[in-house]
């Protein structure tokens, strides 16, 4: 039987972006290869009225009217084609979605829940570089981290929470760069497993060789003129307004020739006439079709692709397959396709802390050099198309895209297990039976194995039997107490007669992922002076929808000074070592944060760290342990770290105590409202570094942007 491949993208009757480039070329070769049947989703399509279908040589095309952006909660448009998806893939068995837009990767977790299937998600761009025009400052503070090479702090993280849920929603993402590569794995934490980097790809044909002269004439060129050209949107990010400065600077200081600007593509027009000088040397195109734009790279003297951002970009694929002379800015997936000057000329792009560096000075010297030695321009040209057919094919890009395919369908065939030391379980639970059940099975489905399940049913109801007949599995074992004693006291009598060389902790009403405990235990195994690792989570609310990825301060130099802010662990996520652990235990000196308490008691002593990955679902249930009254947990909060502060022999003032109370209850925006407040608040935080000694000039910068984030 064949296997069946739905590929999603927007509907778009003209097929002349980079993405269309992508999929026309994925589609073409997947027919020849004739492993797979093929169906084409496009999704906004305001060709029809309804859900329609028409076979075309041999691929099936599916238009929704809709599009199928799913973030939080099911919408009707969404749950339309969820239903007709799954109508018409009822028996079918080898099914993969390749999603192609960030926004519809959520859809995979709605077709994941209905039907058997593989998800995976061509990550064409990187969402946080968005902001780079409309949260320049937001920009430019994520993106430092990225250049200097450093993990992404976990208070940032949280405001990218959309982007790293759409990222963790697909069995797999493939990257058409080893830049965004190194973003999904450094700065989200996604498995170096789960991603694979395939360079978008052009087909290498015999093409007609057109004569330049010939089609200036056909298109109102004048021969002897010096041609410019830009394709794609026209929109600030691709960097039209510097290349118009450019333009001119170009006119005045090279009059030797007579220069015309040809921009191929629609958008903000009245950004370009803003920075017209000489309207007359300025052609925009608009939007023109595939053949046509082929003729202009023909009959064009030099491409450039001035962009502030840019992943794989088809464009300049193109150019070069064309033997255009192209000229980029050194930035993202541009720099990676031009990795010498050998092939093409770049230019620095730089994002200072107020604004981008361009200079368009140099772009105009390069303009001028590319279209005056046509000598080394010829040399360039060449070299440049012999870096197409080495890199980036169809053939190649295609052939590297069959084998994920083909490696997701196997992997349902299971991986081999290797049994390690034994992890003790402890789950509470406290009349939650219609969570308990979900929980215990996603510890069963672990790929850890070797595990004891201890359950303490802390005085509920309904006592457990049922559940433990239905699983009949003899890892699970239950305590019961006989009144409702408590968490802490529930958690010291599983903690006391557990066996485990470590104890994992869960809560009645959350979930772990598949690997969570493997993941742990590595990390303990490989880190010696660890005692304690946590996890980030994912938020989910009572039905089981997924409200917020939340990530942790990771390493033990970073909890250790953010404990004295916020709980600086997920409880319901956290995994000791045993014989260390036993000489604490919970205790009920602070009844709504008995772990944070906890945390400070072992970080005294031993090293505590947070892996990156998201590895429980934890719930917000009203009614279940996790669920604690809210303005209590803060007091008590507030008092425990007022106490541990006051052990380090801090004096707080009145002045003090408002600062690091606005901090702790998130009120930053409301109370640092001044430049006074803000410098009193720099100074109480030297206060603090100096009691806690800590002189990373990292970790304290980290701080600062933590209470002012």
């Amino acid at each position: 039987m064949k296997k069946k491949l739905y590929i999603i993208d927007y509907y778009n009757p003209l097929n002349n972006t980079g993405l269309n480039s992508y999929i026309k070329e994925l589609k073409n070769q997947i027919i020849e290869n004739n492993d797979f049947l093929l169906n084409i989703i496009y999704v906004n399509s305001n060709v029809h009225n309804c859900e329609t279908i028409e076979f075309i040589e041999g691929i099936k095309y599916i238009y929704f009217p809709y599009d199928i952006t799913y973030m939080w909660e099911i919408n009707e448009e969404s749950y339309k084609a969820l239903k007709f998806i799954v109508e018409e893939n009822k028996e079918t068995i080898d099914i993969i979605f390749h999603f192609n837009w960030i926004n519809h990767a959520p859809f995979a977790t709605l077709l994941k829940k209905e039907i058997k299937c593989k998800t995976l998600l061509t990550n064409h761009c990187i969402s946080w570089r968005e902001n780079v025009i409309e949260n320049y400052s937001f920009f430019v503070n994520i993106n430092r981290f990225f250049e200097q090479k450093k993990v992404l702090p976990f208070f940032i993280k949280n405001k990218l929470f959309r982007e790293i849920y759409c990222y963790n929603s697909v069995d797999h993402i493939i990257t058409v760069t080893k830049d965004a590569r190194r973003v999904l794995k450094d700065f989200f934490g996604i498995s170096e497993k789960k991603i694979t980097t395939i360079y978008n790809g052009v087909e290498i044909k015999e093409r007609e060789i057109k004569n330049k002269d010939k089609l200036r004439e056909k298109y109102g060129f004048h021969k002897e003129e010096k041609i410019i050209l830009f394709v794609g949107r026209v929109i600030k990010s691709k960097g039209v307004v510097e290349l118009l400065q450019a333009f001119e600077i170009l006119m005045q200081k090279y009059p030797f020739y007579k220069y015309r600007l040809v921009i191929c593509g629609k958008g903000d027009y009245d950004l370009v006439y803003e920075h017209i000088k000489d309207y007359s040397s300025v052609v925009l195109t608009g939007n023109i079709s595939k053949d046509i734009l082929y003729d202009f790279y023909n009959l064009a003297d030099v491409g450039v692709i001035p962009s502030y951002i840019e992943q794989c970009s088809y464009t300049l694929i193109e150019m070069m397959l064309n033997k255009l002379p192209v000229i980029v800015t050194e930035t993202g997936g541009l720099a990676e396709i031009i990795n010498s000057a050998k092939i093409g000329l770049k230019i620095s792009i730089k994002f200072s802390p107020k604004k981008i560096v361009f200079d368009t000075k140099k772009l105009a010297n390069k303009i001028y050099c590319t279209v005056s030695e046509e000598f080394i321009t010829k040399k360039r040209v060449e070299e440049a198309y012999k870096r197409v057919q080495k890199k980036f094919t169809t053939e190649k890009m295609v052939k590297k895209t069959l084998q994920i395919y083909n490696a997701l369908l196997k992997k349902s065939l299971g991986e081999e297990r290797i049994e390690e030391d034994l992890v003790s379980v402890i789950i509470p639970y406290y009349n939650d039976e219609k969570h308990i059940e979900r929980s215990l099975q996603s510890v069963l489905d672990q790929s850890y194995r070797n595990l004891e399940i201890i359950l303490i049913d802390d005085g509920s109801e309904e006592e457990l039997k049922e559940i433990l007949h239905k699983t009949k599995d003899k890892r699970i074992k239950i305590l019961r107490n006989n009144i409702n004693e408590g968490i802490s006291y529930s958690l010291n009598k599983g903690i006391r007669i557990s066996r485990g060389k470590y104890i994992a902790r869960l809560d009645s009403d959350d979930i772990m992922t598949k690997d969570r405990i493997k993941l742990q235990v590595n990390f303990l195994k490989e880190n010696k002076e660890y005692m304690v690792v946590g996890t980030n989570h994912i938020l989910i609310n009572e039905k089981g929808d997924i409200l917020q990825y939340v990530s942790y301060p990771e390493t033990n130099e970073e909890i250790q000074i953010f404990k004295y802010f916020f709980n600086p662990l997920s409880h319901p996520t956290v995994l000791f070592k045993s014989s260390e652990f036993k000489d604490f235990l919970y205790n009920d000196d602070y009844i709504f944060c008995e772990d944070y308490k906890l945390w400070f008691e072992i970080s005294k002593k031993y090293k505590i760290a947070n892996i990156p990955q998201y590895t429980t679902y934890y719930r917000l249930n009203s009614e279940g342990i996790s669920s604690k009254n809210n303005k209590e947990q803060i007091e008590n909060s507030i008092e425990l770290i007022l106490n541990e502060l006051e052990s380090l022999g801090i004096e707080i003032s009145d002045e003090e105590l408002k600062i690091h109370c606005a901090i702790v209850t998130r009120k930053i925006e409301q109370y640092f409202n001044t430049l006074e407040k803000i410098e009193k608040l720099k100074i109480w935080l030297e206060k603090l570094f100096k009691h806690l000694k800590i002189e990373d000039i990292d970790i304290k910068e980290k701080v600062l942007q933590y209470c002012e984030f």
